[in-house]
């Protein structure tokens, strides 16, 4: 399995047909539309002289229709019922058939329920923002309770004028004294003080009014902004009550909200819909128009082809026309679909973080999922916590309601407890850092004989160390040769010699040198000594070949030969997988041994715990260094493998920048539909 073969569709059919065209290519979801407006602008474009179809007006009124649904979402969605935690991961989506979505969604009327919520919403704003008015009323009043008469009441008098405001406290008896000297038939009260401005109200003859106006002004006299048709306390009590009115007011309108809390549903669905229907008026961009037709163009997988002509036909009857070409394979433009096996498909994720494969290249997923998964069992390498790794995901893909991505991630930890369980019974025979599995025997330096795991994390690094060496010699002579393998493919067959089989011949003999002299063995060593300097001197003769002038061919040949100290650097990375292992089983280790210390008393040497005490405080101590050494163990076997793949192994053979093909579909967040004929 590899990547979906494309073909390149154009289709021309008549405008007419546009709007149910692009529903059912949208249920279908099997083509990537091509933006056949950037196509036009290249000079022999043969669509130069269409018009977009894309339509600003109803992008406009779908967008409107959907603003109306989030907003009505948005008011009653916290009075909705959810299921939380659990629950919530367990909950079924609404299931739908397509005839079914669309028949629910032009019998709702959602734009009722949006014109009671957004009439309520308005109310109660209108409601907030007068009694906040009451509240600063009652504020500015609170300087003037002692004031015992409204401003009506003082406008209404006959013979006499007042003066109403504030004075400096400062000021306020020498005001006094020169206002009753000036004008004795004038009458002050002084009312509160209120950050050192002191109210007063002054009544007087209104022929003395012009006078004692001045004098206040002498003063630092204020006039009180004051309108009021009773005394100021009963205009607060008055103001109080209505402001107890607005909150039974207010409580009524968001009752009638959370009334409408039976509606979240079908405006969710609505929603859903509207986003659909958003699509297909944003797909517009990509099409292209005359007056009485459209044009489409795009990808789709081969293998679609006739499932697209079925659909036209049943569409468009006989009133269009489609051309299907196989694309070019050194395009960078196709659209990018992986399709492979339950397995191998759990790791596109790790191709997809990377890079997808270009059109002319190879799906590197299946030749990374092996390696993967036994590096990443490695590197935790503990059977106890593959258990939990499977166990967990295990239940998450049968109890919960998985998203795609997410069931796809879980499959993916899934295969890695599996690989985890494995290595870690069978190699290092560790379940939850006790060594539970001794399948070889040793004497040790005593003469006693004793059993071991196949690899032992304190008796056997060095061999644990030349294993991860071993291992990623293999992955390495595996990208090479997948790198040859392409370049014969593409009819480069002296490439694939010079830039994969002398680095493959150069590898082999230079770790079997290294193996021969240490191992002492001139058999081993002689030959490949041999093979490796004809391979060096391969490329030295052919690495600088793409260079013009002969200098730069030889300078360059010379030169990359020195790319061999990379590889040693690659073949060193590897040990990462040992130190990864082991540095889990000593911490693995470390936390056990914790947990079977006991508090002793200092004189005597006796334990100060009962037996159930020291049971129950040893597993505690157990279980939460487990779920810390898993934590770190997964997390950091899932990063260092990735980089094993993408910096030592994909940089053998793997360039990637492919763009991921995206299928025109529906928009559903809430609820899933179902097309009997799709799935």
């Amino acid at each position: 399995m590899a990547i979906v073969e494309m073909s390149k569709f154009t289709l021309l059919t008549l405008a007419a047909h546009k709007e149910e065209l692009l529903a059912q290519l949208q249920k279908s979801e099997t083509v990537h539309f091509q933006n056949l407006k950037l196509e036009q602008e290249a000079d022999d474009s043969e669509f130069n002289g269409l018009l977009s179809a894309y339509s600003g007006e109803e992008a406009a009124g779908v967008s409107g229709k959907l603003a109306k649904v989030s907003f009505a979402i948005s008011k009653i969605e916290p009075y909705v019922e959810k299921p939380k935690g659990l629950a919530a991961a367990k909950a079924a989506p609404k299931e739908l058939t397509f005839d079914e979505f669309e028949d629910f969604t032009r019998n709702y009327d959602f734009e009722a329920v949006y014109e009671e919520l957004k009439r309520a919403d308005e109310n109660i704003k209108a409601l907030r923002v007068e009694r906040g008015k009451l509240r600063a009323d009652d504020a500015a009043l609170s300087g003037w309770l002692k004031l015992d008469a409204g401003t009506g009441e003082l406008d209404a008098l006959k013979t006499a004028k007042y003066l109403l405001g504030t004075l400096p406290k400062a000021s306020a008896e020498p005001f006094a004294e020169e206002l009753y000297h000036d004008y004795p038939a004038s009458y002050a009260e002084f009312l509160d003080t209120v950050k050192d401005e002191t109210g007063v109200l002054i009544i007087l003859h209104a022929e003395d009014f012009d006078g004692a106006s001045a004098l206040a002004k002498a003063h630092s006299f204020s006039k009180a902004p004051l309108n009021l048709l009773a005394a100021p306390a009963e205009v607060i009590k008055a103001n109080e009550a209505r402001a107890k009115e607005t909150e039974k007011l207010e409580e009524e309108e968001l009752t009638l909200i959370k009334n409408k809390a039976g509606e979240y549903e079908s405006l969710r669905i609505s929603e859903d819909y509207l986003k659909t229907a958003a699509a297909r008026v944003a797909a517009g961009e990509c099409l292209l128009k005359t007056q009485e037709t459209c044009v489409v163009g795009g990808w789709l997988p081969k293998a679609d082809a006739a499932r697209l002509k079925s659909l036209l036909r049943a569409v468009c009857g006989q009133e269009f026309y489609l051309e299907v070409a196989d694309v070019e394979k050194d395009s960078a433009e196709v659209p990018i679909k992986l399709k492979n096996g339950r397995f191998v498909s759990a790791f596109e994720n790790i191709t997809e973080m990377y890079s997808l494969p270009k059109y002319n290249e190879i799906d590197p997923t299946p030749l990374l999922a092996p390696f993967y998964f036994l590096f990443f069992g490695i590197m935790v390498g503990d059977a106890g916590y593959g258990l939990v790794i499977f166990l967990g995901s295990l239940i998450a893909l049968n109890a919960f309601n998985l998203k795609p991505g997410m069931k796809r991630f879980m499959r993916f930890f899934n295969y890695l407890g599996i690989a985890t369980m494995l290595v870690g019974f069978i190699v290092f025979g560790s379940v939850f850092g006790f060594t539970v599995f001794k399948p070889l025997s040793y004497m040790d330096a005593e003469g006693a004989l004793k059993s071991k795991a196949l690899l032992d994390s304190q008796l056997d690094i060095p061999t644990m160390l030349l294993a991860s060496i071993g291992l990623g010699v293999i992955q390495i002579l595996v990208g090479l040769a997948v790198k040859g393998y392409v370049l014969i493919r593409d009819g480069k067959a002296l490439d694939a010699l010079f830039d994969s089989g002398f680095w493959i011949t150069t590898v082999i003999s230079l770790v079997g040198l290294l193996a021969g002299t240490a191992l002492g063995n001139p058999q081993i060593a002689g030959p490949c000594k041999w093979v490796l300097i004809a391979s060096i001197i391969g490329l030295a003769c052919t690495q600088g070949r793409a260079s013009k002038s002969l200098g730069g061919k030889i300078g360059n040949g010379i030169y990359s030969v020195y790319n061999i100290t990379s590889y040693v650097g690659d073949f060193v990375s590897y040990t990462r997988l040992v130190a990864l292992a082991l540095s889990g089983a000593y911490i693995a280790y470390s936390f056990n041994l914790m947990g079977g210390f006991l508090p002793l008393d200092e004189k005597t040497g006796a334990t100060l715990m009962s037996g159930a005490m020291r049971a129950t405080f040893g597993v505690i101590i157990m279980l939460l260094g487990a779920a810390l050494n898993l934590g770190l163990s997964a997390l950091g076997a899932y990063v260092h493998t990735c980089r094993l793949q993408y910096v030592e192994y994909f940089g053998k053979f793997y360039e990637g920048g492919g763009k991921p093909f995206k299928a025109f579909a529906m928009k559903n967040s809430f609820a899933k539909v179902k097309d009997p004929n799709n799935e």
